[in-house]
């Protein structure tokens, strides 16, 4: 029924832009204060950034984190239940709103993976010469991915030990700077609100904060009955944080094919620096990598 109603309510205010569209000198919502500044080639991008743009799409919600050993060359890999979304968007400007909803009819895979609850917040902010994004991420309900494995005689490999107490809160933050945004629309590839009308790409550069928390209610994240209980050397915690900021450079590149299709591509990489802290009966252990 929310589908449903988004879905109309989202028809319905893009008949209502549709039938009181402003003029190319409206000061809502442009990048640019009147008098309106077309700072970007027009052989290369077209702008609608005042024209409404909706969308349906569909995207995985999943989360999964790792507990290494790198001596061993083992690890833990927990998992969330991966849920297909199916939504409805709208993009105005630099504002874009994205509503996804899981049906039970699509996921039915619960009794072999567990139930994950979860909530996904994303906010993208696409300008002239920046975008950013921001993430708030909170899930609940993993299960061990390599049980097989791990598990002292665990029946079959196909089949998994669920962890519904754990829990992870994931925020952060990507920010990057575009250098040859008069020809290169990272826009059109990602909200549609203006059109790549050329082959063109940039070169990028960036910065971002990442933080992470994964726990349990109360029972450790390492489990009793481990193939090898030395492992992690007999040690027992039930959360761990992990706090990691670094740089970012890149190119990112579209290829326009017959003016109205096109393939996008991008690689950005760079150092940082990361700390994670593991609570051990209060205690605390701090490493850095």
């Amino acid at each position: 029924s929310l589908f449903l109603l988004t879905t109309l309510l989202l028809l319905a205010f893009g008949q209502i832009t549709q039938v009181n569209a402003q003029d190319s000198s409206s000061r809502w919502f442009v990048d640019n204060p009147r008098p309106l500044i077309i700072n970007w080639d027009t052989n290369y991008i077209r702008s609608f950034q005042e024209d409404l743009t909706t969308r349906l799409y569909t995207s995985v919600k999943y989360t999964a984190f790792r507990i290494a050993n790198k001596e061993e060359m083992q690890n833990l890999f927990y998992l969330t239940n991966r849920n297909i979304i199916l939504g409805v968007g709208a993009t105005y400007s630099w504002f874009t709103l994205n509503i996804g909803l899981s049906f039970p009819f699509i996921n039915h895979d619960d009794v072999l993976y567990g139930n994950t609850s979860y909530l996904d917040l994303q906010t993208h902010i696409y300008l002239r010469k920046y975008n950013a994004d921001l993430y708030l991420q909170l899930y609940k309900g993993y299960y061990l991915a390599n049980s097989g494995n791990v598990i002292r005689d665990w029946p079959q490999y196909d089949t998994f030990l669920l962890r519904p107490d754990i829990r992870t809160i994931n925020m952060g933050f990507n920010f990057q700077h575009f250098f040859n945004y008069r020809k290169y629309s990272f826009k059109a590839a990602f909200n549609q609100t203006e059109w790549q009308k050329k082959t063109a790409g940039s070169w990028v550069l960036g910065i971002n904060f990442f933080y992470s928390i994964n726990g349990s209610d109360s029972a450790s994240l390492i489990p009793g009955n481990l193939q090898n209980p030395y492992l992690f050397n007999g040690i027992q915690f039930n959360r761990q944080d992990v706090l990691n900021i670094g740089i970012n450079g890149g190119y990112y590149f579209t290829l326009v094919v017959a003016r109205h299709f096109f393939f996008s591509v991008g690689l950005a990489v760079g150092p940082g620096i990361g700390f994670s802290w593991l609570d051990i009966r209060d205690k605390s252990i701090i490493s850095r990598s």
